[in-house]
């Protein structure tokens, strides 16, 4: 029962349809026919060449305006996300996901699917998988989903301005060389997740979190500090800077500065010497931890750090280097006074005045030189929002980290290690773009009023790290650790397999090829794919539905989904499915399947109309003579519109010279002693069906109802073992069809 269009000059449904009940939909017979006003069969088919057509075969009324209501097929989410995979075909990126799962399944390498132990022992896929899931548990990653949604769906200018500065920050991590299948950098993402926890734990006394008080201070930088990128990459890759005029606004010779060697220690010796290799940053943050002591006359009790960091702030880069200079004048000193007096004087107010006198001379020497300049809107923002402590808090967690270095052990810095990978993002516009994605982040509501969408992010990122309490594994309860690091570590498992399989430049195509749906227009204002958006939307519809259930019932279905996916993966028939499709990427004559999957997927196919139609047709409305008559109008060849699906696998057979296609579908039909004796085609048929089967209601209650009997299952096999083995009707008899056309 198409639904009919509206005559604008009545109100009501075009004639001959009626709609007696008023409830928008054209009245049928018992049958299921729309009738007339006499109760007769209407028969106008949707397509056709019979009456009023338009020139794409649809009905028109007497007005010549269309006579139902159609879509574009082409242009729905479904289209695009099989032009999504047409295109990722195109470019053979199944080849290298067939070559990810090969190499990842199993290990060390060289080895092999078909002889590993299934399910091995050491299953990071799994792993990963379960840590996947778990996050979803939590109360905001569902507020984050469910307010995208709402941008998406409200607001596609700012969720495109949103999705082009990500994009924009990807791009630019992917022209800087940072890349998330580097092991090492992987390795030591692991390493800083503790740091980052500690960092998030430290007490602040805003009224928020300190994952929240650091987002403000990020967006204030995006405001008022665009220029500190530049800072801290000067900070970083010196040692020291020379200037023929201290405390000048005049450039460093650069010639004469001393730039930071990563490839050696922080400490290194050359002969008898040692050489101090530690960049700006490492030393301000160590002098300013260092000197976190004592208390300062008149100023209420404040640190000498203190007195740095907040005199720091109110300074420009001219100022700043008389910062020792006005600390000593609070002391009671002169600049040129005596090293012994001012020792004397710290070693009263509680510090190791040796020491500090030797740090306040190397952060003079910093100041002087241009390499304190990145402290001041560092400073700037925690001062005003008297949040002092709270820097210095973070200065001795990572004071702590960058000393472990100097311990002689091999436990070395994580700051350290991870300073060469921040030039090369400092390097590129990532920051800058960061700050214009952190600008629109926090002027989006979250939709339970709880702060921005970067508010709910950075909340999210807090709950992954935190490792204070137990996380669920696939392995129970681990105590020490952090959501971020379950799935850190078996995803770095992964990359290292795929290092030793030399396949790690499968996995980069995939992500590059993921990131780049994301690509921007050339002036780099918005999206260069329109289909985006609309794809966002619709898919975060469905996170939604499950985002709306009560907690208690979002449990049990992600406790479903981990145990589904956990038994999917387990079973041999994975390991078949990975195994046979190495196996087809192995087969000489694979282009040619290639191109029909590259072909089928394009928007204009009939395949994208069929599937389109179809899933718009309610379960109720499916009837065999209806689909047949879609089916026939789509697949006409003789309608220029609609290129059909038959003529395209006339092309593909015609040009298969070596009978590749006959051959891929004979293989899928035998049977095999590694499958049980099963066809690949039945091993492909219930992996199907155990990842699309789809029930609306929640299946975390009962359903007595609705219960899949014995009997269901056994006449269900039946069904398909009948269509396998017939030679006649079923599926022997299709191949024998194909047989025949391409000849004997």
């Amino acid at each position: 029962n198409p639904r009919v269009a509206e005559d604008p000059a009545t109100g009501t449904l075009y004639l001959p349809f009626v709609d007696d009940d008023l409830d928008g939909v054209a009245d049928i017979d018992k049958r299921g026919h729309p009738v007339d006003a006499q109760g007769e069969p209407i028969d106008l088919p949707v397509f056709g060449k019979e009456g009023r057509r338009d020139a794409y075969d649809r009905a028109q009324a007497a007005d010549g305006e269309l006579l139902y209501h159609y879509f574009d097929a082409s242009e729905t989410t479904l289209s695009y996300l099989l032009q999504f995979a047409g295109e990722a075909a195109s470019q053979e990126l199944h080849h290298d996901l067939i070559q990810v799962l090969e190499a990842t399944s199993c290990s060390p390498w060289p080895c092999s699917v078909s002889t590993q132990q299934w399910p091995p022992e050491d299953f990071p896929l799994a792993d990963l998988a379960f840590a996947v899931i778990e996050d979803f548990r939590y109360e905001r990653i569902h507020t984050l989903l469910q307010t995208w949604h709402v941008v998406t769906r409200d607001d596609p200018a700012v969720a495109e301005a949103v999705l082009t500065a990500a994009g924009r920050i990807l791009l630019s991590l992917d022209e800087g060389g940072i890349s998330l299948t580097d092991p090492d950098l992987v390795q030591m993402l692991i390493e800083a997740m503790p740091l980052v926890a500690d960092i998030y734990e430290s007490d602040n006394s805003t009224g928020q979190t300190t994952a929240r008080m650091l987002l403000d201070v990020i967006h204030e930088f995006g405001e008022v500090a665009r220029d500190l990128p530049q800072m801290l990459l000067t900070t970083i890759q010196y040692v020291s800077l020379e200037k023929d005029r201290a405390c000048s606004s005049e450039p460093p010779d650069w010639a004469r500065s001393q730039a930071v060697d990563f490839s050696k220690a922080r400490y290194y010796q050359v002969d008898s010497d040692w050489v101090d290799n530690r960049s700006g940053l490492e030393q301000m943050i160590e002098l300013l931890a260092n000197s976190d002591c004592g208390s300062i006359p008149f100023t209420g009790g404040k640190t000498v750090s203190e007195f740095i960091i907040e005199a720091a702030a109110d300074r420009n880069p001219i100022t700043v280097c008389g910062i020792i200079d006005s600390l000593l004048g609070i002391l009671g000193f002169v600049p040129g006074v005596s090293e012994f007096l001012v020792v004397a004087s710290l070693n009263t107010m509680g510090c190791d005045g040796e020491a500090v006198w030797r740090d306040l001379m190397s952060l003079d020497a910093l100041a002087q030189s241009g390499l304190l300049d990145a402290l001041i809107p560092v400073a700037k923002a925690f001062k005003d929002r008297d949040q002092t402590r709270t820097l210095l808090a973070m200065s001795h967690l990572a004071a702590d980290d960058l000393k472990r270095d100097e311990a002689g052990t091999t436990d070395y810095s994580v700051l350290r290690r991870l300073l060469p990978s921040a030039v090369k993002i400092l390097e590129t516009d990532a920051v800058a773009s960061l700050f214009d994605l952190a600008d629109l982040l926090v002027t989006v509501p979250a939709v339970d009023g709880s702060g921005s969408l970067a508010d709910v992010i950075v909340d999210s990122f807090e709950w992954v790290t935190n490792d204070r309490g137990s996380v669920p594994t696939r392995r129970g309860e681990v105590t020490g650790t952090s959501l971020a690091l379950e799935m850190l570590k078996p995803y770095h498992q992964l990359v290292l397999r795929l290092v030793d399989a030399g396949a790690v430049g499968s996995l980069d195509r995939i992500w590059r090829h993921l990131t780049n749906t994301l690509r921007q227009t050339p002036d780099g204002t918005s999206l260069a794919d329109p289909r985006m958006l609309p794809v966002l939307e619709n898919l975060l519809y469905f996170t939604g539905e499950i985002s709306d259930l009560p907690p208690e019932d979002r449990d049990c279905l992600f406790d479903s989904f981990q145990e589904q996916t956990e038994d999917f993966l387990s079973r041999p028939d994975f390991a078949a499915a990975v195994q046979l499709a190495t196996s087809y990427a192995d087969f000489p004559q694979h282009p040619v399947l290639d191109q029909l999957a590259v072909d089928l997927l394009q928007p204009e196919p009939a395949l994208v109309k069929i599937l389109s139609a179809a899933l718009q047709i309610p379960d109720r409305d499916l009837r065999a003579q209806k689909i047949l008559e879609f089916l026939a109008a789509v697949l006409d060849d003789s309608s220029a519109h609609a290129p059909g699906l038959l003529s395209t696998f006339d092309a593909i057979l015609a040009r298969d010279d070596q009978e590749a296609f006959l051959n891929v579908l004979k293989n899928l039909l035998r049977t095999y002693p590694a499958l049980a004796y099963r066809a690949p085609l039945q091993v492909f048929a219930e992996m199907f069906a155990e990842l699309a089967s789809v029930q609306s209601q929640n299946l975390c209650l009962e359903q007595p109802d609705d219960l899949w009997h014995l009997g269901d299952a056994e006449a269900g096999i039946e069904a398909a073992v009948d269509f396998l083995t017939d030679d006649s009707y079923g599926l022997g008899g299709i191949y024998q069809l194909i047989a025949i056309r391409n000849g004997p």
